[in-house]
């Protein structure tokens, strides 16, 4: 694996140097920051500019052609540049298409002999790639092969998967560095074994879906709380708990039947008012009904608003097939389904773990106080991450995918707050 970003570019021609120079800054934004062109030492110049003519340009990417001596200048640049000390990856240019003549494959295996013997020896990351992606000379790929030289397709495509390469180098690093702190055994589940049966045993005699309710139950067992709120089965009786509440409120749909309360119209928020919660208590009911004809309706919740500084994020959880249950984080509310922000752990997950998967979102850039607002409480999500985490692991058999959004970071000491949870039964 590469020890680091900095890569040499052998190529053979001025064309080619100007297409790996507009790909590099073009695709910056998806992996050209990966892939840094290192700079060569000064006695390297040196060393290359007695090889190559005196026309040639020394400089990353190397333009290798030379005065047309292809089988002398090629391998002795690969020499120079893997004695290079601040060069990780060395890309070799070399398009070996099928049905291309004797001379030129002969040529070809110049090239994966000089590669693989220079990889041998240097222990640097050594990749040969062709511009076109037309498949591969069956000789040359055999030669390859026998040496274990990975031969690539494709400017583009090969620029991107060695980016890709030092990408997870860096990935096994930081796992050597941090593997105890993230990938320590988790402490314990937050919910003794008694209360598991109980839960378990609840969970078998519930329908598919939990309802709203029952959903933040479940989560309050496992130490996440919800904001303070009461089911109305009336008009008046929704203005009557607004009142008690005594600060404006959010009006949602209650209805086992209906999972994605926005979609039915089925959500209010910052009512304020006994005549503006009545109407949209009204108005709410309706909707649903217009949505989902056929849909059990068990009322309206009225729930206390939470404060305009937290910040919407959305902790979820599924039973993958292969993987068993995993935990995701990302940015919540409607801009989950948008940004498509979010990272997968295997559950259960660590603290410290939880802490990573906050840091690697654009969430948590907006966690930590973005543009005058107040530091969100980190330390009480990722707590909160760990917890449902374990509810996955500890509930797999009965539980297909828990969907808490949004989850509300509330200001730093607050704590968090599940508005919405959403749990479905296997």
């Amino acid at each position: 694996l590469p020890k680091g970003r900095k890569t040499v570019i052998l190529t053979l021609s001025g064309g080619q140097i100007g297409l790996i120079g507009d790909l590099l800054e073009g695709d910056a934004h998806r992996w050209g920051a990966d892939l840094r062109l290192a700079e060569l030492s000064s006695a390297g110049r040196q060393t290359l500019a007695a090889i190559l003519p005196p026309y040639s340009a020394i400089a990353n990417p190397l333009d290798a052609w030379g005065s047309g001596d292809f089988e002398a200048t090629y391998p002795a640049c690969l020499e120079v540049l893997a004695r290079e000390p601040d060069v990780d990856v060395i890309a070799v240019s070399r398009d070996s298409p099928p049905g291309i003549a004797e001379r030129e494959i002969a040529q070809s295996n110049v090239v994966v002999d000089a590669a693989a013997r220079v990889a041998a020896a240097s222990g640097k990351t050594v990749a040969v790639f062709a511009n076109v992606s037309t498949g591969i000379e069956p000789r040359v790929k055999a030669r390859a092969d026998a040496v274990g030289l990975p031969l690539l397709q494709g400017t583009r495509e090969s620029l991107a998967a060695i980016a890709g390469l030092i990408r997870y180098a860096e990935f096994r690093a930081q796992l050597a560095e941090r593997g105890r702190a993230l990938f320590a055994e988790p402490a314990a589940s937050p919910v003794s074994a008694d209360r598991l049966a109980a839960l378990k045993r609840e969970l078998a005699a519930s329908s598919h879906s939990l309802t709203e309710s029952q959903g933040k139950r479940l989560l309050a067992a496992y130490g996440i709380r919800a904001p303070q709120e009461a089911l109305a089965s009336s008009a008046d009786e929704a203005a009557r708990l607004a009142a008690a509440l005594g600060r404006p409120v959010a009006l949602k749909i209650a209805s086992p039947d209906i999972l994605h309360k926005t979609e039915a119209q089925g959500v209010l928020l910052n009512i304020t008012g006994a005549e503006a919660v009545r109407d949209g208590y009204q108005r709410i009911v309706q909707s649903a009904r217009r949505h989902s004809p056929q849909a059990r309706i068990d009322g309206v919740l009225v729930q206390e608003m939470a404060p305009a500084e937290a910040v919407e994020v959305i902790v979820g959880a599924t039973v993958d097939p292969q993987f068993g249950p995993v935990v995701v984080f990302g940015m919540g509310g409607i801009l989950v389904e948008l940004l498509h922000d979010a990272v997968l752990r295997l559950a259960p997950v660590s603290l410290a773990s939880a802490m990573e998967m906050i840091a690697a979102t654009r969430a948590g850039r907006l966690l930590t106080g973005f543009r005058g607002r107040p530091p969100a409480d980190i330390a009480a999500l990722a707590d909160a991450i760990v917890r449902i985490s374990y509810l996955a692991h500890d509930l797999r058999h009965e539980v297909a995918a828990v969907d808490v959004n949004p989850l509300m970071a509330l200001p730093a000491g607050q704590g968090v707050m599940a508005v919405d949870a959403l749990v479905v039964r296997r």
